[in-house]
C-alpha cells in the first residue's frame, strides 16, 4: 500500500508540511511564510539550507513496515548541477521562528545553520542523485530518507524532519529555488511512503476483534 502525505490537501493522509530556509547572511530572518525556499552556497558566510518535515507521517500505524519513501519538491528555478544531503533534524524547530541562529525563539542551534552533528542534526546523511537544471517536481530518494521515515513511523526517532543542503563544498552562484508549503496551486512538497502490515499480522474485524474461521479459530 502506498500512502501519499502531500502538501496541497489532495492526498489521502494529509496533515501538513512545514518548511523554512535558513540563510547564513540573513542569520536572524525567518522565511517560514515564504512561497519559495532555496538551497545555496553563494560564498563563505552566505549558505542557505532548508528545514523540511511532514507531520502527516503520524497517520501511519507504528506497526506498519515502511519499504520505500520518496520526497517530492518542485524546482522553480535552477542553475548548476548538484546533489542534496538529507540529515535527520534533532531539534523541535518552529516554522514561524526558525532562523540560521535559532531553532525557535530563545533557543540557539548548537552551531548556526543546524550544522552540529549529534546535536542539531544526525551525522548520517542520505544523498540524492545530482539534480540538473530541469524545473518541475523532482523525486528525491536515498536509503537514509527511507530509513529515517521508518524510524519516524515506528517511533524509533522523533519526527522533526530533515535538514537539507547542497552536498558539495563549492561556493558559487549555483542555486535551486523550491516551491514551499505556502505555495497554493498544488505544487507543494510532499512525501510518498510505501508501507504494509507486518508479516503475520491478522486481519481485524469490527472494534479490532479478529475474524474467525469456519472452525472457530482466529484467522
Amino acid at each position: 500500500m502506498t500512502v501519499t502525505v502531500i502538501g496541497d490537501n489532495t492526498g489521502d493522509d494529509y496533515s501538513g508540511t512545514e518548511d523554512s530556509q535558513i540563510r547564513e547572511f540573513f542569520n536572524t530572518t525567518n522565511y517560514g511564510s515564504s512561497a519559495t525556499q532555496a538551497t545555496t552556497k553563494w560564498s563563505s558566510g552566505d549558505h542557505t539550507h532548508l528545514n523540511l518535515s511532514f507531520s502527516g507521517l503520524s497517520n501511519i500505524a507504528a506497526s506498519e513496515v515502511v519499504s520505500a519513501a520518496t520526497v517530492y519538491m518542485e524546482v522553480n528555478s535552477s542553475t548548476g548541477t548538484y546533489a542534496l544531503a538529507f540529515r535527520r533534524l534533532l531539534r523541535d524547530w518552529v516554522e514561524a521562528e526558525v532562523t540560521w541562529d535559532i531553532w525557535k525563539t530563545s533557543n540557539n542551534w548548537t552551531s548556526g545553520g543546524a550544522l552540529s552533528d549529534g546535536n542539531d542534526r544526525s551525522a548520517s546523511k542520505g544523498v540524492t542523485a545530482s539534480l540538473d537544471n530541469t524545473t518541475g517536481y523532482r523525486a528525491l530518494t536515498a536509503t537514509q530518507i527511507k530509513d529515517d521515515t521508518k524510524d519516524f513511523v515506528d517511533g524509533t526517532a522523533t519526527n522533526y524532519g530533515w535538514h537539507v543542503e547542497r552536498d558539495d563544498s563549492g561556493d558559487d552562484s549555483t542555486t535551486k529555488t523550491w516551491l514551499s508549503s505556502n505555495f497554493n496551486d498544488g505544487r507543494r512538497p510532499y512525501i510518498s511512503v510505501t508501507h504494509a502490515a507486518a508479516a503475520g499480522s491478522r486481519p481485524q474485524g469490527p472494534l479490532g476483534h479478529p475474524f474467525y474461521g469456519p472452525f472457530g479459530g482466529p484467522i
